[in-house]
């Protein structure tokens, strides 16, 4: 009878072992709380494992817990003491409590007032929206390595206020890869100009030389059998340069940019641009 009370206590215990851990969150002992749930704007369901981060605002000391399943968090706070609250989540923009404005941090600060014991918030996060594209010159040749910025456009075009946008990984821009293609992500709902800059080397003058992958590239056009120029692949000539700055879709200044307007959680494609080349004079 003994052998069968402890092979079944041995079940319950990896029967209870084997259920899906739950993360509750922090119950402090004493002293004023911050507790709150993380949701998601549009269904207002719990934004599961979502990272909250609490930051005093004089000793810039952040705090870092995770919601459980549920969105759920709690914080044990100094009392008197000022602080603001942020939630991030992978597909999300980031969210600072209080901020009017999607993805920007608040004016002010949080504070429990002199004898309160418990603060509770709700965070409501928006979804991520994205931009992707192609960037190639006005030959139709991909460029990489470019860099990609999606600023927030702000007035009339003629006297445009261009501000950094805000997102997810905090990153301002991204790079275009090998076939000239980007893809710029978390970032929140407003009007965008997108801006490709292109740099070359430092000191660059203008002058030229020619480069062996020109050579090699003009061989290839000789060989027999040949039928064809292929543009496509040609490398740049000695004396070609690209604009240095172009404004979707190929502007050379904001004012001529056409703005890109993006909802929540929108996934736009398409934001192709094209940099002019420009021959210069001087090269070999």
């Amino acid at each position: 009878m003994r052998h069968r009370f402890a092979g079944a206590t041995i079940v319950v215990l990896l029967a209870a072992a084997l259920l899906p851990a739950q993360t509750p969150p922090a119950q402090p002992s004493s002293g004023p709380v911050v507790r709150g749930t993380v949701v998601a704007d549009d269904s207002g369901r719990p934004a599961r494992r979502a990272t909250v981060s609490l930051v005093y605002a004089l000793s810039g000391v952040t705090r870092t817990e995770m919601a459980d399943d549920q969105g759920r968090f709690t914080f044990a706070v100094l009392p008197r003491a000022g602080f603001s609250l942020q939630a991030t989540k992978l597909g999300y923009v980031t969210t600072y409590y209080g901020s009017v404005v999607s993805g920007r941090k608040p004016g002010a600060t949080l504070e429990l007032a002199a004898g309160q014991r418990e603060l509770a918030v709700t965070i409501k996060m928006i979804h991520g929206a994205a931009i992707s594209g192609h960037v190639q010159d006005s030959l139709g040749r991909p460029v990489a390595g470019a860099r990609i910025e999606a600023v927030e456009a702000q007035g009339p075009a003629a006297s445009r206020l261009l501000l950094t946008t805000a997102t997810f990984n905090g990153q301002p821009s991204v790079t275009t890869d090998g076939q000239g293609d980007y893809r710029f992500w978390g970032v929140p709902p407003g009007t965008f100009v997108v801006r490709v800059t292109k740099l070359g080397p430092e000191g660059d003058s203008g002058r030229r030389i020619t480069t062996p992958a020109e050579i090699q590239w003009a061989l290839q056009q000789l060989r027999p059998g040949a039928l064809a120029v292929d543009a496509a692949n040609r490398p740049h000539r000695a004396n070609e340069i690209l604009a240095r700055t172009v404004y979707y879709p190929g502007a050379g200044d904001a004012a001529g940019a056409v703005a890109v307007v993006l909802g929540a959680g929108q996934d736009r494609g398409g934001v192709d641009i094209v940099m002019p080349v420009k021959t210069i004079v001087g090269g070999s």
